[in-house]
C-alpha cells in the first residue's frame, strides 16, 4: 500500500504574538498526519536565505493559512505576503485573533482563529478524511491550542500604569484628533491618520524587548540620541545599501552630534563607491575613528554579522540598533536584549580588527588605500600537509635547526627586545606566536617571567610535534592549529613573535599576513621577528635565484661536516627555488610591504656581519606607527 503523501501547509504570521500563534497552530490543529505544515520561524535552516526558503516553500504549499493578530493587516509585508500567497494558491485563508481585517484583505475568505467551528472548517478543506475527523481532530487539539492564545492575552494589552508620560501624550493627541473639523471632515485625512494610529499601536504592543521603526527614520534617532544623551557609539555602516545619507544633511548632522569616542566601520560594495565617499570618509575621520573595508570581505569573513547594526552605549544602558534583514521591506530595530549586545559587541570588535583604519592626516594617495581596502582574498593552502614537512623531515629540522648559523642569537636577541620593552615588569604578559614550529623558540619564550604563550601553527605534523613536546611541561601554552594570516582569536595581544617563520608566507600573502598581525596586535604592542633574507635583488625569477644560492651556499658553507643541516640546508634552497613553502624576500622588499601595511620598524642584523651581499639573519622590533 503506497503511502499518501503529505500535503504542505504554508503558515504565514506577523510579530512575536503572531509567531507563537503560528508555531501552535502548526503543533496542534494542523499537525494531522495528512499535512506538513511550515512555519518560517521554525522551518528554516540557520545561516539559510531566508526570503528564497519562503518562496521555494510557497511554491510547494498546497495550502496557506495567515494568523493576523491586532494591527497586522496595516503592515505592509503582511499585505506582501498575503497578495504572494493568494495569486500563487486558491486555499488561503486568513486566521483572525482579535484582528479587524482592513483593506486590501477585506477581499480574502477570513475565519475566526479562536472559534472552534471556524477551525474545523478550515481543515475540513485540506483533510479527505471529512468532516467528522475534522471535528474529532480539533476537539483532540483544541485544549492545548487555547492554552496559548490565553498565554497570549496579557502580553497584548497595555495598562495605564505602563505608559509613561510621552505615551500619555500620544493618547491625548488622538483625543484632540477626533476634535479636528479636518479629519472629521476629510475622508483621505482621516484613512491616513487612522493607519498610521493603528500601526503605532501594534507596535506598543509588540515592545518587549525590543522596538521596531522604519529604516529611514533610524538616522533621525541615532541625531536626537546624540544629542540629547551623547552616546558612544560604535556602528557599522554598509554605505548605499540601507544608509544611503552620508553626503546628505543627515549625515552631517550624525558627525555633528558625534563624540570623539565613537567609532564607525563604513563598508563599500565596489571601489567606485570608496572613491565617491573617500572626502565624507576624511571628513567623519578627523571627528572620531574610522575605519572602511569591502563587503565582499565582510560577508566572506564575518556572515550573517553583515549588515548594518550600531551599539548605542551610556554608563548605565546599553542599546543595540540592528537592520531587520528578515523582511524586504527594511526596518531597524532596537534592542535592549543582553545576549544580542554582547554577541554583536564581540563581533564589532573583530570586524575592526580586519577593516582599514583611515587617517584624515595620512598622505597616502587615495588609490593606495582603495587598492588594500579592496585586497584580494588569501590563495588556498593544504588542510594537513602543507609547508615544511612537504619538504623537510621534520624529525631531523626539530634535531638540528638550532645548530643553523645564527639562529641561537637570533632568538636571544627577540627576547632581549622583549625584555626590553616590559621594563623589568613583573605583571603577566600574554603573548602570540606565529608559525611556532616545533617548539624551539616557543621553549625559549615560556622560560619568560610570567608569561603565557599562544602557539599557532598550520603545518599538521609541525603542530603534532609542538603539542607533544610542550603540551606536559608548559602549562602555560596554548595550541592552535590555526592558519598565521587570518587567525582571529577574541582578544588582542601586546607582544607578537615571528622565529624563522614569516619566509613562509607568499608573496602575493604578505601584505593580508601583515595586516592581520595588525589586527591581533593591541595598540602600543611589539611585533619581534627574527627570520632570514636574501641579499637586495631585482628583475625576474634569474636574479632571484642568484639571491637564493648567495644566501644559502653561505649557510652551508659555515655548516660544514654537519650533514644532516646541510641536507637541511639544500632542501631549503630547493623549495625556495620552486616557490614551495619557502618565500624569502629582501630587507627591502620586507620593510616595503611593512611601511605599507602602516608599520615602523627598528632591526638589526645578527649575521654575517659585514656582508650585505649575501643577505643575512635580521631582528625586527615592529609597531604600529
Amino acid at each position: 500500500m503506497t503511502k499518501k503523501k503529505k500535503e504542505r501547509v504554508f503558515i504565514s504570521w506577523s510579530g512575536k504574538a503572531g509567531q507563537q500563534i503560528a508555531e501552535a497552530l502548526a503543533e496542534t490543529i494542523l499537525h494531522h498526519f495528512e499535512l506538513e505544515p511550515w512555519v518560517s520561524s521554525t522551518s528554516i535552516g540557520s545561516g539559510n536565505a531566508w526570503f528564497q526558503e519562503i518562496i521555494n516553500a510557497t511554491k510547494t504549499a498546497k495550502y496557506a493559512v495567515g494568523c493576523l493578530t491586532p494591527g497586522a493587516s496595516l503592515k505592509p509585508w503582511v499585505n506582501f505576503e498575503a497578495g504572494l500567497l493568494y495569486g500563487r494558491l486558491n486555499n488561503f485563508k486568513i486566521l483572525k485573533f482579535g484582528e479587524s481585517i482592513r483593506a486590501p484583505l477585506t477581499n480574502l475568505q477570513v475565519l475566526d482563529g479562536t472559534n472552534r467551528n471556524d477551525l474545523v472548517k478550515l481543515l475540513n478543506e485540506m483533510i479527505s478524511a471529512g468532516r467528522d475527523e475534522a471535528e474529532r481532530w480539533v476537539e483532540f487539539k483544541f485544549g492545548k491550542f487555547e492554552e496559548t492564545l490565553r498565554s497570549l492575552q496579557s502580553k497584548l494589552q497595555v495598562t495605564p500604569s505602563s505608559i509613561d508620560e510621552n505615551v500619555r501624550s500620544i493618547v491625548e493627541a488622538v483625543a484632540a484628533i477626533r476634535e479636528n473639523e479636518n479629519y472629521r471632515s476629510n475622508v483621505c485625512l482621516k484613512h491616513v491618520i487612522s493607519t498610521s494610529i493603528g500601526e503605532l499601536g501594534t507596535q506598543l504592543r509588540d515592545v518587549q524587548t525590543g522596538f521596531s521603526i522604519p529604516a529611514g527614520q533610524y538616522p533621525y534617532h541615532l541625531i536626537s540620541l546624540q544629542k540629547n544623551l551623547k552616546p558612544k557609539v560604535r556602528a557599522l555602516a554598509l554605505v548605499d545599501q540601507q544608509e544611503r545619507y552620508w553626503q546628505e544633511l543627515a549625515g552631517r548632522e550624525i558627525l555633528e552630534t558625534a563624540r570623539e569616542e565613537n567609532e564607525r566601520i563604513f563598508v563599500f560594495i565596489t571601489p567606485e563607491d570608496f572613491t565617491r565617499n573617500f572626502e565624507t570618509l576624511r571628513l567623519h575621520a578627523k571627528k572620531y575613528t574610522v575605519r572602511a573595508m569591502s563587503f565582499e570581505a565582510l560577508t566572506r569573513e564575518f556572515y550573517p554579522f553583515n549588515k548594518d547594526f550600531s551599539i548605542i552605549e551610556l554608563p548605565d544602558s546599553k542599546l543595540l540598533a540592528a537592520y531587520d534583514k528578515t523582511k524586504p521591506l527594511v526596518a531597524i530595530t532596537f534592542s535592549v536584549e543582553n545576549d544580542e549586545i554582547i554577541k554583536h559587541e564581540k563581533m564589532y570588535k573583530k570586524i575592526s580588527r580586519y577593516a582599514r583604519w583611515i587617517d584624515p592626516e595620512s598622505r597616502e594617495p587615495m588609490e593606495s588605500i582603495r587598492e588594500r581596502v579592496f585586497e584580494r582574498p588569501l590563495t588556498e593552502v593544504k588542510l594537513r600537509s602543507v609547508e615544511m614537512s612537504d619538504y623537510i623531515s621534520v624529525d631531523e629540522y626539530d634535531l638540528h635547526e638550532e645548530e643553523h648559523a645564527y639562529y641561537v642569537e637570533m632568538m636571544e636577541k627577540m627576547l632581549e627586545v622583549f625584555s626590553g620593552h616590559r621594563g623589568g615588569s613583573d605583571e603577566g604578559c600574554k603573548v602570540l606566536e606565529l608559525g611556532a614550529g616545533t617548539g624551539i623558540f616557543t621553549k625559549r619564550l615560556v622560560r619568560q617571567p610570567n608569561v603565557s604563550v599562544d602557539a599557532i601553527e598550520l603545518d599538521w605534523v609541525c603542530f603534532k610535534r609542538l603539542v607533544y613536546k610542550l603540551q606536559t611541561d608548559c602549562a602555560s601554552v596554548k595550541f592552535f592549529n590555526e592558519d598565521s594570516r587570518t587567525f582571529d582569536p577574541d582578544g588582542e595581544y601586546e607582544f607578537i613573535f615571528s622565529s624563522f617563520a614569516d619566509h613562509h608566507i607568499k608573496f602575493e600573502d604578505k601584505a593580508s599576513y601583515f595586516e592581520n598581525v595588525k589586527r591581533n596586535l593591541s595598540p602600543g604592542g611589539r611585533y619581534i621577528v627574527g627570520d632570514e633574507f636574501l641579499p637586495d635583488y631585482s628583475g625576474g625569477k634569474m636574479t632571484r635565484r642568484e639571491a637564493l644560492e648567495a644566501y644559502h651556499n653561505h649557510i652551508i658553507e659555515l655548516a660544514g661536516q654537519n650533514q644532516a643541516l646541510v641536507e637541511l640546508e639544500r632542501a631549503a634552497l630547493k623549495s625556495g627555488l620552486d616557490e614551495v613553502g619557502d618565500f624569502k624576500v629582501s630587507c627591502e622588499g620586507y620593510e616595503k610591504i611593512l611601511r605599507e601595511a602602516g608599520f615602523s620598524f627598528e632591526k638589526v642584523k645578527i649575521g654575517p656581519i659585514g656582508r650585505d651581499d649575501i643577505g643575512g639573519v635580521y631582528v625586527y622590533d615592529i609597531y604600529i606607527r
